[in-house]
């Protein structure tokens, strides 16, 4: 229990006059903490839950008659660290997923702290921050997470929740490269103004010139 929520039991210590004999119970001398859910730093919840009447001593013979009671206030941690841990896989047949998108899944790795009777679910994977990658004939698109697994606390590791990540790819047709032509006179120079692109220019009447093609290079 952190120490903060045991320092509350400072402020309810206190001295009172009672009948002799008298019954000391729980909801007439228990003083409640005025604070009775407390949150610490790393996000965790404590609840208070309730007293209980641990003991009471006598001191016979003392002049002030003094008894003293000791009530004992139980506190329930009611969240949990969880370690959450993903994997990308492809969802498209015969398509291998990039290892830099694998990378992205260790990059996600975290630890969040949740409900104890909360629901495990893919609400609490993060999105990854990138969420296609183009490649060469196509991109892939981040499509969905599963939960694939939940393994149990084990000594002083929480409980971890696997997510797989599916990727799915998406062909397309890389752009073909403009064919470039040019028109040259018989000496091999370039005749000002004649260079086309796929075509779009019209042809040169001139009977000394002729057509020489050339592909991705137009001097």
């Amino acid at each position: 229990m952190p120490q903060e929520v045991k320092n509350l039991v400072n402020d309810l210590n206190y001295q009172t006059g009672v009948s002799v004999g008298k019954e000391l119970t729980i909801g007439e001398f228990a003083k409640q903490p005025t604070q009775t859910e407390f949150t610490t730093a790393d996000g965790h919840i404590w609840k208070f839950k309730g007293y209980n009447a641990l003991k009471t001593n006598d001191f016979p013979g003392d002049v002030e008659n003094l008894r003293t009671v000791v009530f004992q206030g139980e506190w329930d941690l009611i969240t949990e660290n969880v370690d959450v841990t993903r994997e990308f896989v492809s969802v498209t047949e015969g398509k291998v997923l990039p290892q830099k998108l694998k990378n992205l899944a260790f990059e996600l790795k975290d630890r969040i702290v949740v409900s104890v009777d909360e629901k495990i679910t893919t609400g609490l994977a993060k999105e990854p921050k990138t969420k296609e990658f183009s490649v060469k004939g196509g991109v892939w698109k981040f499509k969905e997470y599963v939960l694939a697994d939940i393994y149990p606390a084990y000594e002083e590791a929480p409980k971890t929740a696997f997510f797989q990540g599916k990727w799915e790819f998406f062909a397309r047709e890389d752009q073909p490269q403009p064919e470039l032509t040019r028109w040259v006179d018989e000496n091999g120079n370039l005749i000002p103004g004649t260079a086309v692109v796929n075509g779009a220019k019209g042809k040169d009447d001139n009977e000394n010139s002729y057509l020489q093609k050339e592909e991705n290079n137009c001097r």
